[in-house]
């Protein structure tokens, strides 16, 4: 990885977590492969779509709702992820885990800076328009297999 890589996914991830969020404390629970992947949708206070923490081994995360919506609503995907620090010594490699939902991407290798940039601004906004020209592959979204068109926005949060 170049330093000029490195040096814009660190950006990106300082913005990501220094965003005001309530804290989630998860004490010293960790999941069956000593990740942070055993956090439930119903952990989050009613109408709180976002938190933040560190695990056991003092690596930070964020666990969000969000829902990738289409023109037709039918398709919609509601999403939970726990987004992480993959090692403690490494603050370059996060990873989007969990088991209580699909997650918003895939981060197989590690997450990109195409991903950083979407989740950063839908933490601060609460929403972000997807353009048809977007790189897609580059995102890794969790798109509905069903939907023959790509979707028109990712907001957090879950329609009712």
């Amino acid at each position: 990885m170049t330093k000029y890589l490195r040096a814009d996914l660190i950006k990106e991830i300082k913005c990501i977590m220094t965003n005001d969020f309530d804290i989630l404390d998860v004490g010293h629970r960790h999941g069956a492969t000593s990740y942070i992947d055993f956090i439930q949708q119903n952990e989050l206070p009613e109408n709180v779509n976002v938190m933040k923490g560190f695990d056991d081994f003092g690596r930070p995360f964020i666990v969000f709702k969000a829902e990738i919506m289409y023109e037709n609503p039918k398709y919609n995907k509601k999403t939970f992820t726990t987004f992480f620090q993959r090692y403690a010594d490494d603050d370059c490699l996060w990873h989007a885990c969990g088991h209580d939902g699909p997650n918003i991407f895939d981060t197989v290798g590690g997450t990109n800076i195409s991903q950083l940039k979407l989740l950063g601004e839908l933490l601060k906004n609460g929403c972000v328009e997807l353009k048809p020209d977007m790189d897609y592959d580059k995102l890794r979204l969790n798109l509905s297999g069903k939907a023959f068109i790509k979707p028109n926005k990712i907001q957090l949060g879950h329609s009712i």
